[in-house]
């Protein structure tokens, strides 16, 4: 299901207060469903890579980074 730019910018704000707050592991899922809906969205991607790296994710970083760089 294809959701607005709304839909993922509201998602996108509350990852990043997560983030800001270092409530990675709040972040992550919220990030992860912003990129079902938008998974070439390039601020999604980043973010979701600097959570994981946070949460020490590296290879799942990685492959987020590698994915936005498509």
């Amino acid at each position: 299901v294809a959701r607005s730019a709304g839909h993922v910018d509201a998602h996108i704000a509350l990852a990043r207060f997560y983030n800001n707050s270092q409530k990675y592991a709040k972040a992550e899922p919220v990030l992860k469903q912003a990129a079902e809906w938008q998974p070439e969205n390039p601020e999604v991607n980043y973010l979701l890579g600097k959570v994981y790296l946070q949460q020490a994710k590296p290879h799942e970083a990685l492959a987020v980074f590698l994915h936005g760089l498509k």
